[in-house]
Formats: structure tokens, sequence, C-alpha cells
């Protein structure tokens, strides 16, 4: 529990974990075949794709969602507002009004946070994605490097 507590504040244990992580997958893709690194690289890249219309999709329907809210809020609010200046109003129906003005503000504000928590993994998904195909690349590229050295060595022999 202290080691989990210890990456959760201390930036650099995180990065030294991420780097030793990045550091295994490398390893692990080194002793991948060439035909297998290909399957790999083109599965990352169809889930890029994929992660990617998600994105716009969910960013598009968090704006209405957001947009719906807010309408949504706004209503109970000038309700309330007009009861109160009202003084013909009884005070049973300014806190009818009052109360759902104040839920619908706390199932708005809780149905925000949700939201941007759920498009903060979707970005961070992303992230990490775009980090794999990195290292995809960087392996597929130091491949073709040894093949070229392997290959002028041949011809120079």
């Amino acid at each position: 529990m202290k080691k989990y507590f210890e990456l959760l504040t201390s930036a650099k244990k995180r990065n030294k974990l991420h780097r030793a992580k990045e550091s295994n997958k490398l390893t692990e893709l080194e002793k991948l075949s060439d035909q297998d690194l290909m399957i790999e690289k083109i599965h990352l890249l169809a889930k890029k794709s994929t992660y990617r219309t998600l994105s716009i999709l969910y960013g598009v329907w968090y704006l209405l969602m957001i947009g719906v809210i807010s309408v949504g809020a706004f209503e109970p609010f000038i309700s309330y507002l007009s009861l109160i200046t009202d003084a013909t109003a009884s005070k049973n129906k300014i806190l009818e009004v009052e109360s759902v003005f104040y839920v619908t503000a706390d199932v708005s504000l809780l149905l925000a946070i949700i939201l941007t928590i759920v498009f903060i993994f979707l970005i961070g998904r992303q992230r990490k994605n775009q980090q794999l195909l990195g290292l995809y690349e960087f392996e597929e590229l130091r491949r073709k490097i040894s093949n070229s050295k392997k290959a002028g060595d041949h011809f120079v022999s």
C-alpha cells in the first residue's frame, strides 16, 4: 500500500515506472518476429483510429450534454427567481421550485464531472496508445537499420 501511495505522490517514481514499462515492452518487441510485430502494429493503428472516432463522438456528446444540463438548470433557476420576486407566491411553492433547482443543479454538476472524467480517461488511453505506437515504430526502424548494416557488411566482404 505504501508503494502505491508513493507512486501517487511522486512524479519521479511514476516516470521511472513508466520508463521501466516502456523498456520492458521494447524488450518484448525485440523478441517478436517481423510478421508478429507488423500484425500488432496494425491492430494498434486500428485502435488508434477507433479511439480518435470515439473521442470526436464523445466530444460532441459531451458538448450536447453540457448544453442540455445548462438549459435544464437554467429554467428552474428562472422560476425560482420569479417566485421570490412575486409577493403572492406561497412558501411551499417557493420551496418546491428551490428544491427542484438544487436537485437539477446537483445532478447536472455530477453528470458534468462524470463526463469530464470519462473524457480525461479516453484522452489518456489515446496517449498510451500513441506511446506504444512509437515503440513499435522505433523497433521497426531499429530492425531496418540492423538489416541494412548486415546487408552492407555482406556486400563489403
